[in-house]
């Protein structure tokens, strides 16, 4: 949800200039509060159901997304732009263009955006233990104080492990896309 929220407004936020100075000392504030800060509003807004952790991993991804992607968007060359619309390339060419030269901001924010949303989901379970299900953060804190050391490590292996499993699934489809190699291209006339 971070991800996709974060793209559509970042792009929106990106192409528009005054709207992005007004918006990024916001978008700052609001990446600058912890989500587990956050949580117990969450709790009360959804009524202390699961989805309250879903949330509080959208609140703290979803400003990472949107500068990620406002600040690419930003970056646009508005040359090439420019000149795609001056010999009247279809729109839809020139919106791959621009898509293709964010591309590369898109797939940096979702790595930090993975990365943080597995923080806070550790997090959060750790600080507020969930009802039902099996939360890896909750058994963490419980071995810990259990003094229960092959587990505590057992559960730091294995978030460790989705961690680094999940950030190399994304450069391989970042690398599969060949993202920084076509957008060098296009820079450079190729």
């Amino acid at each position: 949800m971070a991800l996709a929220l974060g793209i559509v407004c970042g792009v929106i936020i990106g192409s528009i200039f005054v709207i992005f100075i007004g918006s990024e000392p916001v978008v700052e504030f609001a990446r600058s509060i912890p989500p587990v800060m956050a949580f117990p509003l969450f709790l009360v807004a959804f009524n202390y159901e699961e989805s309250a952790y879903i949330w509080s991993i959208v609140f703290g991804c979803f400003p990472i997304m949107i500068l990620a992607v406002s600040r690419g968007v930003s970056g646009i060359s508005t040359e090439k732009l420019e000149l795609l619309t001056v010999y009247r390339v279809r729109a839809l060419v020139r919106w791959f263009t621009m898509s293709m030269e964010i591309l590369p901001s898109v797939f940096l924010g979702a790595r930090l955006t993975l990365t943080l949303a597995l923080v806070i989901a550790v997090v959060t379970e750790m600080v507020f233990s969930p009802r039902s299900g099996w939360a890896l953060g909750a058994l963490a804190r419980d071995s810990e104080i259990d003094f229960d050391t092959p587990t505590f490590y057992a559960c730091v292996l294995i978030i460790g492990a989705f961690g680094f499993i999940a950030n190399v699934a994304l450069r391989k489809v970042e690398q599969r896309l060949d993202v920084q190699t076509v957008v060098r291209g296009n820079i450079s006339g190729q």
